[in-house]
């Protein structure tokens, strides 16, 4: 069986370093420890994207989920059997039921008679 090999991502560290900086830059302004001003935020902004990456490339890692991947030989190979694929023969169509109109008539369905079941049969005509 193949080991599985451990991945890093440090791409995607880097992408959610950026909101988290933002953040950081955010709340540093709010609580009046930096001046509010743009470089603030491309500062943080920048820290973030690189602590982002780096934790990413060298913080621990998690283990893989799920089952390590199977040997590629070891997988059942599918089946050349040409009887599988063989094209059949279009089933015979079938009959419209007895009480629908023929296709392509523009004839209503019947109309079926009210009873005293029917919500409709004690309303007064309008």
């Amino acid at each position: 069986m193949a080991e599985s090999a451990l991945t890093r991502h440090p791409i995607r560290g880097g992408i959610w370093g950026i909101p988290t900086g933002l953040g950081l830059g955010l709340l540093a302004v709010n609580s009046q420890k930096f001046a509010l001003s743009i470089s603030t935020f491309v500062i943080f902004g920048l820290l973030g994207v690189a602590v982002g990456a780096l934790w990413a490339s060298f913080g621990p890692a998690k283990k893989p989920k799920g089952a390590p991947p199977e040997d590629v030989a070891a997988q059942p190979q599918p089946l050349n059997n040409p009887v599988a694929y063989q094209a059949t023969a279009d089933p015979a169509p079938l009959a419209p039921p007895p009480q629908s109109p023929a296709p392509g008539s523009l004839a209503p369905p019947p109309a079926r008679p009210l009873t005293d079941s029917d919500p409709g049969a004690s309303s007064p005509p309008i």
